[in-house]
């Protein structure tokens, strides 16, 4: 899809992994860069079975990239996802009880730094559909040039989240919720469907009661849309509110 509108393949070298990405606009000129994380992808087979490989069948954050009009955006898939050439480092860890660990959001951070070197920008927006999203908020909570936070259908208290649904804690992940005063500093957006029962309302809501101030955050909850339906074919609009 990305090679088909004229996106430029990225392999990035960061950290224990090499991570997969695409772009458009990066030799244009500009101070921003905006940065799509995807989702946690294919993790699960089943309940109770792990994937072999978590790249995902809908990538979901590269159909939202791809409708973003904006001038300067990469995308970047999660340590494992589109890595059949580069599998080194790859463990199940890092697409279950590890998917927000330290290693996997210091090598989006370490490909961030890179592409925004190599481009000259100066700040970057983060968007982060579904677990990525978690990925993204914790990707603000350590950077100091995130101008935009913004968020789909994100389990941003994964701690209530795994609680929710009687499903084993994410024992080895970084959890927004517990830097929630520290990301209240930043200007974001937080999309939820009202008729998500993967991810409902009340696990945003539960990251948001960790903050101190709200003044620069916002919750927009959609009627009529769950977890999958109908952001791809929406986002052009929500985006430009």
């Amino acid at each position: 899809m990305a090679e088909d509108t004229g996106w430029q393949r990225q392999q990035i070298p960061a950290g224990r992994f090499t991570l997969t990405g695409y772009a458009k606009g990066l030799d244009s000129a500009g101070r921003d860069l905006v940065v799509y994380i995807e989702s946690d992808g294919y993790a699960w087979r089943s309940r109770w079975a792990l994937s072999p490989d978590p790249t995902p069948r809908d990538p979901q954050g590269l159909r939202l990239a791809l409708r973003d009009s904006g001038p300067r955006v990469l995308y970047l898939a999660r340590p494992c996802q589109f890595a059949r050439d580069a599998w080194q480092g790859c463990e199940p860890i890092y697409w279950s009880s590890h998917r927000y660990g330290e290693a996997v959001v210091a090598a989006l951070d370490q490909a961030i730094d890179e592409v925004k070197t190599r481009v000259g920008a100066s700040a970057v927006s983060l968007l982060g559909i579904s677990g990525g999203g978690v990925v993204a908020a914790l990707l603000a909570a350590r950077r100091d040039d995130v101008a935009q936070l913004t968020t789909i259908a994100a389990n941003l208290d994964h701690a209530a989240w795994t609680e929710h649904h009687e499903v084993s804690p994410l024992t080895g992940s970084l959890n927004p919720a517990d830097f929630a005063e520290r990301l209240e500093q930043i200007p974001q957006r937080h999309f939820v469907g009202a008729a998500d029962d993967v991810v409902p309302p009340i696990i945003v809501e539960s990251y948001l009661a960790r903050m101190t101030d709200r003044s620069k955050t916002e919750i927009i909850v959609i009627p009529g849309f769950d977890h999958d339906c109908c952001w791809i074919d929406a986002w052009p609009g929500l985006l430009g509110r």
